[in-house]
Protein backbone atom coordinates (compact mmCIF):
# COMPACT_ATOMS: atom_id res chain seq x y z
CA UNK A 1 0.00 0.00 0.00
CA UNK A 2 2.99 2.33 0.48
CA UNK A 3 3.47 2.45 -3.30
CA UNK A 4 -0.16 3.49 -3.71
CA UNK A 5 0.31 6.28 -1.21
CA UNK A 6 3.19 7.64 -3.28
CA UNK A 7 1.03 7.55 -6.42
CA UNK A 8 -2.14 8.88 -4.79
CA UNK A 9 -1.42 11.21 -1.84
CA UNK A 10 -5.13 11.45 -1.01
CA UNK A 11 -5.43 7.68 -0.42
CA UNK A 12 -7.22 6.72 2.78
CA UNK A 13 -7.75 3.17 4.05
CA UNK A 14 -10.84 2.07 5.99
CA UNK A 15 -11.76 -1.22 7.68
CA UNK A 16 -15.45 -0.36 7.35
CA UNK A 17 -17.05 1.10 4.24
CA UNK A 18 -16.95 4.92 4.48
CA UNK A 19 -19.71 7.27 3.41
CA UNK A 20 -19.82 7.98 -0.30
CA UNK A 21 -18.19 11.23 -1.43
CA UNK A 22 -18.79 12.30 -5.05
CA UNK A 23 -15.23 13.59 -5.53
CA UNK A 24 -13.65 10.28 -4.53
CA UNK A 25 -13.32 6.82 -6.03
CA UNK A 26 -14.03 3.98 -3.61
CA UNK A 27 -12.47 0.54 -4.08
CA UNK A 28 -12.43 -2.67 -2.03
CA UNK A 29 -9.42 -4.98 -1.61
CA UNK A 30 -10.39 -8.62 -1.17
CA UNK A 31 -6.86 -9.61 -0.13
CA UNK A 32 -6.49 -6.90 2.53
CA UNK A 33 -10.23 -6.75 3.28
CA UNK A 34 -10.26 -2.98 3.49
CA UNK A 35 -11.58 0.01 1.57
CA UNK A 36 -9.50 2.46 -0.46
CA UNK A 37 -10.70 6.02 -1.02
CA UNK A 38 -8.84 8.13 -3.63
CA UNK A 39 -9.60 11.63 -4.85
CA UNK A 40 -10.73 11.53 -8.47
CA UNK A 41 -8.54 14.44 -9.53
CA UNK A 42 -5.46 12.30 -8.83
CA UNK A 43 -6.60 9.38 -11.00
CA UNK A 44 -5.94 9.38 -14.74
CA UNK A 45 -7.92 7.15 -17.11
CA UNK A 46 -4.97 4.74 -17.22
CA UNK A 47 -4.75 4.73 -13.42
CA UNK A 48 -8.48 4.07 -13.19
CA UNK A 49 -8.27 1.04 -15.50
CA UNK A 50 -5.30 -0.26 -13.53
CA UNK A 51 -7.12 0.16 -10.20
CA UNK A 52 -10.14 -1.68 -11.62
CA UNK A 53 -7.93 -4.68 -12.33
CA UNK A 54 -6.57 -4.74 -8.78
CA UNK A 55 -9.61 -3.85 -6.74
CA UNK A 56 -13.40 -3.90 -6.79
CA UNK A 57 -15.17 -0.63 -7.32
CA UNK A 58 -17.91 0.47 -4.91
CA UNK A 59 -20.86 -0.16 -7.22
CA UNK A 60 -19.70 -3.78 -7.72
CA UNK A 61 -19.26 -4.44 -4.01
CA UNK A 62 -22.81 -3.24 -3.34
CA UNK A 63 -24.26 -6.03 -5.52
CA UNK A 64 -26.14 -8.68 -3.47
CA UNK A 65 -24.36 -11.34 -5.54
CA UNK A 66 -20.96 -9.84 -4.68
CA UNK A 67 -21.96 -9.78 -1.01
CA UNK A 68 -23.15 -13.38 -1.16
CA UNK A 69 -20.20 -14.86 -3.07
CA UNK A 70 -17.30 -12.97 -1.52
CA UNK A 71 -18.51 -11.67 1.84
CA UNK A 72 -21.17 -13.01 4.20
CA UNK A 73 -24.30 -11.85 2.41
CA UNK A 74 -27.55 -13.76 2.29
CA UNK A 75 -28.39 -16.01 -0.69
CA UNK A 76 -30.16 -13.82 -3.29
CA UNK A 77 -32.34 -16.73 -4.53
CA UNK A 78 -33.60 -20.08 -3.28
CA UNK A 79 -33.07 -22.08 -6.49
CA UNK A 80 -30.05 -24.09 -7.58
CA UNK A 81 -27.56 -22.18 -9.69
CA UNK A 82 -24.21 -22.41 -11.39
CA UNK A 83 -21.65 -19.80 -12.38
CA UNK A 84 -19.80 -19.42 -15.65
CA UNK A 85 -16.54 -17.54 -15.24
CA UNK A 86 -15.84 -15.36 -18.27
CA UNK A 87 -12.38 -13.96 -18.97
CA UNK A 88 -11.59 -11.57 -21.83
CA UNK A 89 -8.25 -10.87 -23.49
CA UNK A 90 -9.00 -7.14 -23.48
CA UNK A 91 -10.99 -4.75 -21.25
CA UNK A 92 -14.66 -5.64 -21.26
CA UNK A 93 -17.28 -3.13 -22.24
CA UNK A 94 -19.92 -4.03 -19.65
CA UNK A 95 -22.69 -2.43 -21.68
CA UNK A 96 -21.82 -4.53 -24.74
CA UNK A 97 -21.57 -7.65 -22.61
CA UNK A 98 -25.01 -7.03 -21.12
CA UNK A 99 -26.46 -6.47 -24.58
CA UNK A 100 -24.94 -9.70 -25.86
CA UNK A 101 -26.07 -11.75 -22.86
CA UNK A 102 -29.58 -10.31 -23.05
CA UNK A 103 -29.83 -11.07 -26.77
CA UNK A 104 -28.42 -14.58 -26.61
CA UNK A 105 -29.73 -15.84 -23.28
CA UNK A 106 -32.99 -13.84 -23.17
CA UNK A 107 -31.99 -12.07 -19.94
CA UNK A 108 -31.94 -15.36 -18.07
CA UNK A 109 -28.39 -14.89 -16.79
CA UNK A 110 -27.28 -12.45 -14.10
CA UNK A 111 -24.02 -10.62 -14.87
CA UNK A 112 -21.58 -9.77 -12.09
CA UNK A 113 -18.54 -7.77 -13.14
CA UNK A 114 -15.37 -8.88 -11.32
CA UNK A 115 -12.71 -6.77 -13.03
CA UNK A 116 -12.35 -4.89 -16.28
CA UNK A 117 -11.47 -8.19 -17.99
CA UNK A 118 -13.68 -10.69 -16.19
CA UNK A 119 -17.28 -11.27 -15.24
CA UNK A 120 -19.50 -13.99 -13.80
CA UNK A 121 -22.58 -15.27 -15.62
CA UNK A 122 -24.97 -16.61 -12.98
CA UNK A 123 -27.43 -19.18 -14.35
CA UNK A 124 -30.42 -20.35 -12.33
CA UNK A 125 -31.38 -23.99 -12.78
CA UNK A 126 -34.08 -24.64 -15.36
CA UNK A 127 -35.58 -27.59 -17.21
CA UNK A 128 -33.24 -26.90 -20.14
CA UNK A 129 -29.88 -25.63 -18.87
CA UNK A 130 -27.52 -24.14 -21.41
CA UNK A 131 -24.97 -26.56 -22.86
CA UNK A 132 -21.28 -26.12 -23.58
CA UNK A 133 -22.21 -25.68 -27.24
CA UNK A 134 -24.60 -22.86 -26.28
CA UNK A 135 -21.80 -21.07 -24.46
CA UNK A 136 -19.42 -21.69 -27.37
CA UNK A 137 -21.93 -20.13 -29.77
CA UNK A 138 -22.35 -17.18 -27.39
CA UNK A 139 -18.57 -16.58 -27.32
CA UNK A 140 -18.45 -16.72 -31.11
CA UNK A 141 -21.23 -14.14 -31.32
CA UNK A 142 -19.52 -12.01 -28.68
CA UNK A 143 -16.39 -11.90 -30.79
CA UNK A 144 -18.04 -11.37 -34.17
CA UNK A 145 -20.59 -8.75 -33.06
CA UNK A 146 -18.76 -6.96 -30.25
CA UNK A 147 -15.10 -7.82 -30.96
CA UNK A 148 -14.71 -9.33 -27.49
CA UNK A 149 -12.60 -12.49 -27.43
CA UNK A 150 -13.16 -14.48 -24.26
CA UNK A 151 -13.01 -17.90 -22.65
CA UNK A 152 -15.44 -19.33 -20.13
CA UNK A 153 -15.42 -21.96 -17.40
CA UNK A 154 -18.84 -23.49 -16.66
CA UNK A 155 -19.37 -24.55 -13.07
CA UNK A 156 -21.75 -27.10 -11.57
CA UNK A 157 -25.27 -26.56 -10.30
CA UNK A 158 -25.51 -26.37 -6.51
CA UNK A 159 -28.15 -25.16 -4.04
CA UNK A 160 -27.89 -21.44 -3.37
CA UNK A 161 -27.09 -21.67 0.34
CA UNK A 162 -24.28 -20.86 2.75
CA UNK A 163 -22.09 -23.61 1.25
CA UNK A 164 -22.27 -22.31 -2.30
CA UNK A 165 -19.54 -19.62 -1.99
CA UNK A 166 -17.05 -22.27 -0.81
CA UNK A 167 -17.86 -24.50 -3.77
CA UNK A 168 -17.56 -21.57 -6.15
CA UNK A 169 -14.20 -20.65 -4.61
CA UNK A 170 -12.96 -24.16 -5.41
CA UNK A 171 -14.16 -23.80 -8.99
CA UNK A 172 -12.31 -20.50 -9.28
CA UNK A 173 -9.09 -22.06 -8.01
CA UNK A 174 -9.52 -25.10 -10.29
CA UNK A 175 -9.81 -22.89 -13.34
CA UNK A 176 -7.21 -20.28 -12.40
CA UNK A 177 -4.57 -22.94 -11.71
CA UNK A 178 -5.18 -24.72 -15.01
CA UNK A 179 -2.88 -24.26 -17.95
CA UNK A 180 -5.08 -23.90 -21.03
CA UNK A 181 -2.35 -22.88 -23.46
CA UNK A 182 -2.35 -26.35 -25.01
CA UNK A 183 -5.67 -25.90 -26.77
CA UNK A 184 -7.72 -23.54 -28.86
CA UNK A 185 -10.83 -24.43 -26.88
CA UNK A 186 -12.83 -21.54 -25.49
CA UNK A 187 -15.27 -23.37 -23.16
CA UNK A 188 -14.05 -25.38 -20.17
CA UNK A 189 -15.57 -27.55 -17.46
CA UNK A 190 -14.22 -29.51 -14.52
CA UNK A 191 -14.15 -32.64 -16.68
CA UNK A 192 -12.38 -31.06 -19.63
CA UNK A 193 -9.65 -29.65 -17.38
CA UNK A 194 -9.05 -32.84 -15.44
CA UNK A 195 -6.60 -34.24 -17.99
CA UNK A 196 -4.53 -31.07 -17.66
CA UNK A 197 -4.03 -31.78 -13.97
CA UNK A 198 -3.40 -35.44 -14.68
CA UNK A 199 -0.69 -34.61 -17.21
CA UNK A 200 1.02 -32.28 -14.71
CA UNK A 201 1.40 -35.23 -12.34
CA UNK A 202 3.43 -37.23 -14.86
CA UNK A 203 7.15 -37.42 -14.25
CA UNK A 204 9.65 -36.38 -16.96
CA UNK A 205 10.44 -40.08 -17.38
CA UNK A 206 6.80 -40.93 -18.10
CA UNK A 207 6.49 -38.08 -20.60
CA UNK A 208 9.69 -39.15 -22.36
CA UNK A 209 8.42 -42.72 -22.57
CA UNK A 210 5.14 -41.57 -24.13
CA UNK A 211 7.08 -39.46 -26.61
CA UNK A 212 9.25 -42.41 -27.64
CA UNK A 213 6.54 -45.06 -27.74
CA UNK A 214 3.78 -43.00 -29.34
CA UNK A 215 4.72 -39.58 -30.69
CA UNK A 216 7.91 -40.54 -32.50
CA UNK A 217 6.38 -43.63 -34.10
CA UNK A 218 3.60 -41.65 -35.81
CA UNK A 219 5.45 -38.36 -36.34
CA UNK A 220 5.11 -38.71 -40.13
CA UNK A 221 1.33 -39.27 -39.89
CA UNK A 222 -0.02 -36.70 -37.39
CA UNK A 223 -3.62 -37.30 -38.48
CA UNK A 224 -3.47 -40.68 -36.74
CA UNK A 225 -3.16 -39.08 -33.31
CA UNK A 226 -5.98 -36.65 -34.06
CA UNK A 227 -8.15 -39.58 -35.10
CA UNK A 228 -7.46 -41.50 -31.90
CA UNK A 229 -8.19 -38.44 -29.79
CA UNK A 230 -11.54 -37.97 -31.53
CA UNK A 231 -12.32 -41.69 -31.17
CA UNK A 232 -11.80 -41.38 -27.40
CA UNK A 233 -13.84 -38.16 -27.12
CA UNK A 234 -16.77 -39.77 -28.95
CA UNK A 235 -16.91 -42.74 -26.60
CA UNK A 236 -15.30 -45.25 -29.00
CA UNK A 237 -18.24 -44.74 -31.37
CA UNK A 238 -16.88 -45.23 -34.89
CA UNK A 239 -19.85 -43.68 -36.68
CA UNK A 240 -19.86 -40.54 -34.50
CA UNK A 241 -16.08 -40.19 -34.84
CA UNK A 242 -16.14 -40.53 -38.63
CA UNK A 243 -18.91 -37.93 -38.84
CA UNK A 244 -17.02 -35.50 -36.59
CA UNK A 245 -13.84 -35.87 -38.67
CA UNK A 246 -15.73 -35.73 -41.99
CA UNK A 247 -14.19 -38.98 -43.18
CA UNK A 248 -15.58 -42.33 -44.35
CA UNK A 249 -16.00 -45.01 -41.70
CA UNK A 250 -13.54 -47.24 -43.58
CA UNK A 251 -10.96 -44.44 -43.51
CA UNK A 252 -11.46 -44.17 -39.76
CA UNK A 253 -10.96 -47.91 -39.25
CA UNK A 254 -7.84 -47.82 -41.43
CA UNK A 255 -6.35 -45.00 -39.33
CA UNK A 256 -7.16 -46.74 -36.04
CA UNK A 257 -5.58 -49.98 -37.26
CA UNK A 258 -2.56 -48.09 -38.59
CA UNK A 259 -2.08 -46.31 -35.25
CA UNK A 260 -2.29 -49.60 -33.36
CA UNK A 261 0.11 -51.26 -35.78
CA UNK A 262 2.74 -48.52 -35.40
CA UNK A 263 2.50 -48.10 -31.63
CA UNK A 264 1.36 -51.57 -30.48
CA UNK A 265 -1.13 -49.72 -28.28
CA UNK A 266 -4.56 -51.39 -27.82
CA UNK A 267 -6.62 -48.26 -28.48
CA UNK A 268 -9.94 -50.10 -28.47
CA UNK A 269 -9.34 -50.83 -24.79
CA UNK A 270 -9.82 -48.01 -22.32
CA UNK A 271 -6.30 -48.01 -20.85
CA UNK A 272 -4.69 -47.93 -24.29
CA UNK A 273 -7.00 -45.21 -25.55
CA UNK A 274 -6.48 -43.16 -22.37
CA UNK A 275 -2.71 -43.31 -22.77
CA UNK A 276 -2.96 -42.23 -26.40
CA UNK A 277 -5.38 -39.44 -25.47
CA UNK A 278 -3.01 -38.20 -22.78
CA UNK A 279 -0.49 -37.18 -25.45
CA UNK A 280 -2.83 -34.28 -26.34
CA UNK A 281 -2.04 -32.71 -22.98
CA UNK A 282 1.71 -33.25 -22.81
CA UNK A 283 2.49 -32.06 -26.33
CA UNK A 284 3.09 -28.32 -26.56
Amino acid sequence: MNNLHSLFPSLHLFQQKPLHQPNYFLFYSRTEQNWLQIEKSEVSQRDYEWLQQLFLEDNIVDSPWEQFLFHTGMPPVSKKLRIAQLYSTQPLDLSSLKTAVSAYFNEELVILSISNKSALLIELESALPYSSNDYASFLAALESDFFIRAIVYIGKFHPCNAEFPKKFSLEQAWFEQSSISYTNDRVFTMESLFMTYFSKMLTPTAKQLIHIEIVQKIAHEPELLQTVHSFFEHGFNASATAKALHIHRNTLLYRLNKFQELTALPIRQFDGALLAYLTKFILK
